[in-house]
C-alpha cells in the first residue's frame, strides 16, 4: 500500500508501530528521530568495571507476562532471558545503623498493607469517599492501628513500614505523591499475569536488544531517520505537513504525509504541544496532555570489587523512622526538567 505514514518517535511504541504495519503490506512508513540513536526510554549502556554486560538507564525488566505484549514478542521471537531476574522489595529490611526489623512484625504489617492494597482494587472513590490513594491508605492503616491493641514501640515500627510501603507504592506508580494518585484510575491500571513466578524476567543484555531486534526486522522494509527532530504538525492540511529540522546540519525541510501516528514521550507533550501541532489541538485534547501525570524513577548503580550482600537474597530495603516527602525531582530546577523530558 503507498499511503505515506510518518511515525514521530524512534521508542519501542514508534517501532513496534512500525513493523506492524509493515506487516500488514504498508510500504511507505519514516519514523523520525529527535535524538540519535534510537529506543527512548529505553537505554542500555556498557556497565561498570570488566563485566561485560549491560546497565539498562531506563526500562529494565519485563513487567509481567500473560498477555504483555512485550513478554509475547519476546516468547515468539525467542530472545534469550537473563539468569538474574528482578524481584520485587526482595531482601534484608533495614532500619538506620543496619537493624534488621523483626520478621513477625514485617509480615504481620505487610499483610494489612496488602490488604488495604487489595480491597482498593475492586472500589472506585465513590465507594470509598476518598479522591486519592494516598488519602485512603492513610485513613485504613490508622483504622487498623486505633482498631487493635498494639504496644507503642511496635506502632512506631509498623509505621515505617507503612512509610516505606508509601513509597515502594510512589515509584510502582510514577508519582511524586500518592495523594496525587486517583482513586478511580487505580483499578483500571493492567497489571499483566505473573504466571505463577515472584520474579520479573529480564532480557539477557539488557532491554536494548529488543529494540535492536525490532529494527532489524523493520530496517530493510522502513525508513528511519535519526536526528530529525519535528518542529510543527500541520494537521489541518491534506496531506499533513511536517515541519523538520537535521540537527547535524541545521537544516529544514517539509514533509507531506498522508497519516501520521505520535509516539512521544508524555513529556514531550506537555512542553512542546502549542508549539508543535500547527493549528493548536482541540481544548479536551490539550486538557489530557496538561492533566495527565508522569513521575519517574531514579537508578543509582555501584560497583564493588566482591558483593557483601548474600546472592541468594540480594535485596536491602532502607528503612526510614521519620517520614519522607518523596518530592519528585520534576519540582529541581532545569536537571528535574531534563530527566523528565529524557
Amino acid at each position: 500500500m503507498d499511503t505515506i505514514i510518518s511515525i514521530i518517535g524512534g521508542g519501542i511504541s514508534g517501532l513496534f508501530a512500525s513493523l506492524e504495519l509493515s506487516n500488514a503490506g504498508f510500504t511507505n512508513i519514516t519514523v523520525y528521530e529527535a535524538s540519535d540513536r534510537l529506543g527512548g526510554r529505553i537505554h542500555s549502556v556498557p556497565g561498570l568495571g570488566n563485566s561485560g554486560k549491560r546497565l539498562d538507564l531506563g526500562a529494565h525488566w519485563i513487567h509481567g507476562r500473560g498477555g504483555n505484549p512485550v513478554w509475547r514478542y519476546v516468547q515468539e521471537e525467542k530472545l534469550k532471558l537473563s539468569e538474574n531476574a528482578s524481584g520485587d522489595a526482595d531482601g534484608l529490611y533495614l532500619l538506620p545503623g543496619g537493624i534488621e526489623i523483626e520478621d513477625n512484625i514485617l509480615e504481620k504489617t505487610e499483610k494489612v498493607l496488602d490488604k488495604i492494597r487489595d480491597d482498593l482494587e475492586e472500589l472506585t472513590s465513590e465507594d470509598v469517599g476518598f479522591k486519592s490513594v494516598g488519602e485512603y491508605y492513610d485513613e485504613k492503616f490508622q483504622e487498623y492501628l486505633n482498631e487493635n491493641e498494639i504496644d507503642s514501640e511496635r506502632v512506631e515500627t509498623m509505621k515505617v513500614i507503612f512509610n516505606w510501603f508509601r513509597l515502594w507504592d510512589m515509584a510502582d506508580s510514577g508519582t511524586g505523591d500518592m495523594k496525587l494518585q486517583s482513586v478511580s484510575s487505580w483499578s483500571e491500571y493492567i497489571d499483566h499475569s505473573m504466571e505463577e513466578l515472584d520474579y520479573e524476567p529480564n532480557i539477557e543484555n539488557g532491554y536494548q536488544v529488543l529494540v535492536e531486534h525490532v529494527y532489524n526486522k523493520i530496517k530493510d522494509k522502513v525508513t528511519v531517520k535519526l536526528n530529525a527532530k519535528v518542529n510543527k504538525i500541520y494537521w489541518d492540511q491534506n496531506p499533513i505537513q511536517l515541519e523538520i529540522r537535521n540537527s547535524e546540519s541545521n537544516s529544514l525541510c517539509l514533509v507531506a504525509s498522508d497519516e501520521v501516528i505520535i509516539s512521544v514521550s508524555l513529556g514531550i507533550l506537555k512542553k512542546h504541544h502549542s508549539t508543535l501541532f500547527q493549528p493548536k489541538l482541540p481544548a479536551n485534547k490539550i486538557q489530557a496532555i496538561e492533566e495527565l501525570g508522569f513521575g519517574l524513577m531514579n537508578k543509582i548503580f555501584l560497583y564493588y570489587d566482591q558483593p557483601f550482600w548474600s546472592k541468594d537474597n540480594p535485596g536491602v530495603q532502607l528503612m526510614h523512622k521519620t517520614k519522607i516527602t518523596g518530592k519528585s525531582i520534576i519540582n529541581g530546577g532545569k536537571y528535574g526538567e531534563r530527566l523528565e523530558l529524557w
